[in-house]
């Protein structure tokens, strides 16, 4: 730009004919070029001297994108031991999901995030398995219920002797335990026939404890009467006749009872009935 300033300057200094109009020299001209020139200077510093790229050098650059999130889940089953029949709570929570599927025990879609869900009744202990996935990838989390199986079904086995078969040790006849856990739902009545069994299994067994029994006993209708009051007398007769099912049983009941005869019965009162028959019940 320096030389075309100096030839300007030339030539409007040079004495001399004055050039005619449209001539390619003379001061026109030069002033024609020298404003090309400027032009041209502009347009570079608007486009960058670098050659022709967009990013102004005092920008700072752009940050990266941010990374993706882990992927957590969580799974569980309360409880993780059941009884037979109980139904079971499956609670998770899901970090970063956008899909959780479930397989094994149970199906379906189940909702990301966080979610419960409760199983049907079950008979057999089972398996519970939930898949998520993410912008990470896939975790996968398996829970296990344990249902204690039922005992053998001891046949006529079970008949021969008054205290009759009890293979888990429990401290109930087999035949018993099998009729109570496939006949009542889970739930207060169930646990407290269960517990009425277990009596019954002392009294004809133990005839030195027949007055502590039989009051226990007592007790336990009260309860039987506070989770089903419509049914609990019919209830607890049919436990009876499944328990006295042999004439030997039979006469093991009858000496129990004769034996029971200075047994007092006392009444719960509401408040005491709350928390004897209830503590414990699932």
């Amino acid at each position: 730009m320096n030389g075309v300033l100096s030839r300007c300057a030339l030539e409007n200094n040079t004495a001399g004919p004055r050039f005619p109009l449209g001539s390619k020299t003379g001061p026109r001209a030069c002033g024609l070029r020298l404003a090309a020139v400027v032009a041209s200077v502009v347009l570079l510093h608007a486009c960058g001297s670098g050659g022709g790229g967009d990013d102004d050098p005092d920008e700072p650059p752009s940050p990266p994108p941010p990374a993706p999130q882990e992927l957590a889940l969580s799974f569980s089953a309360s409880p993780a031991i059941a009884e037979y029949g109980v139904a079971v709570k499956l609670s998770w929570t899901a970090t970063n999901a956008t899909s959780c599927v479930a397989s094994n025990g149970w199906s379906g879609e189940k909702i990301v995030q966080s979610g419960q869900e409760l199983t049907p009744p079950l008979t057999a202990s089972a398996l519970f398995t939930l898949s998520c996935r993410g912008e990470t990838g896939s975790v996968t989390k398996s829970v296990e219920v344990v249902i204690p199986p039922l005992p053998p079904d001891p046949g006529s086995a079970g008949t021969t002797t008054v205290a009759g078969v009890d293979s888990n040790a429990n401290g109930l006849r087999d035949d018993v335990e099998i009729y109570l856990l496939t006949t009542y739902p889970a739930g207060n009545e169930r646990t407290t026939l269960l517990g009425r069994a277990e009596q019954l299994q002392v009294a004809l067994n133990e005839p030195a404890e027949a007055v502590d029994v039989f009051e226990d006993l007592f007790e336990n209708l009260q309860c039987l009467y506070l989770s089903n009051r419509e049914q609990a007398r019919e209830h607890s007769a049919r436990l009876l006749a499944k328990f006295v099912n042999t004439a030997s049983r039979s006469a093991a009941y009858l000496a129990f009872a004769t034996n029971a005869g200075g047994a007092t019965m006392e009444m719960l009162t509401p408040a005491e009935l709350q928390q004897e028959c209830l503590a414990g019940a699932p």
